[in-house]
């Protein structure tokens, strides 16, 4: 079982799991270290990694009026977080209530068309999609 803390993780999660390219997801992969203006070493945990057919990404989900609220609490996390999946050969992005899976409308349309095809085995410590 992939864990949530909201709603929206939890319909990410489900998403995630239709996509017949999605091969697993993990929730809270890693914890990514920076050093704060300040001078302090911040921590940062990303929500899920989710491996694909075409590569990975760590993803960071939350609702577009968080985001907007709190930007400036978050800025710094995700700019590191963005940063170490660059070094990792990794993408980031951050899901919205707008666009959870953050498909493509092209995407998402040829996923719902096709069957899901049989899986590799997952790489350890990852859960299964399907």
């Amino acid at each position: 079982m992939i864990g949530h803390e909201s709603a929206l993780e939890r319909d990410f999660v489900l998403l995630q799991r239709l996509d017949p390219a999605v091969l697993a997801i993990e929730e809270q992969p890693v914890k990514i270290s920076w050093a704060a203006s300040d001078g302090r070493v911040r921590y940062y945990t990303p929500d899920y990694r989710v491996v694909r057919q075409d590569g990975t990404e760590l993803v960071e989900v939350k609702y577009r009026q968080d985001l907007r609220a709190n930007w400036s609490q978050y800025r710094d996390r995700l700019i590191a977080a963005r940063d170490w999946a660059r070094l990792h050969g990794m993408s980031f992005r951050i899901a919205t209530e707008r666009d959870p899976d953050g498909a493509s409308a092209e995407r998402q349309a040829a996923g719902a068309a096709d069957a899901r095809p049989d899986r590799p085995s997952t790489p350890a410590g990852l859960h299964r999609a399907s």
